[in-house]
């Protein structure tokens, strides 16, 4: 099942561009306590969870350059459900796993 199929719970999208929107402000007026963690929603439960996540030094995006955006290095974009929304995919990436990201197995 995929949200092109079963559809998107209508506030998700919502509350997901409210803490970012609340994230960009404050980057733009110069707050300290920006948040730094992924955030996992679960809208229908009422549940937020963040996750601390290090930076890889292996990772070019954990240090500020953002080449995929260019499409370098054979990156690949997919469409995703919903209109004008696209995955930027970097092909040597296998997968990820949410528990070593999270420091819980």
């Amino acid at each position: 099942m995929t949200c092109d199929t079963a559809g998107v719970v209508a506030p998700a999208p919502f509350i997901t561009a409210s803490l970012q929107a609340t994230e960009a402000l404050k980057i733009l007026t110069g707050a300290r306590d920006i948040n730094r963690d992924l955030i996992s929603i679960d809208v229908w439960s009422a549940e937020m969870k963040h996750l601390k996540i290090a930076r890889n030094n292996d990772c070019p995006s954990c240090h500020g350059k953002y080449e995929f955006l260019d499409a370098h290095f054979g990156t690949r974009t997919t469409s995703l459900c919903g209109q004008n929304a696209v995955q930027v995919l970097n092909p040597g990436r296998k997968g990820v796993s949410l528990q070593e990201i999270g420091g819980t197995s």
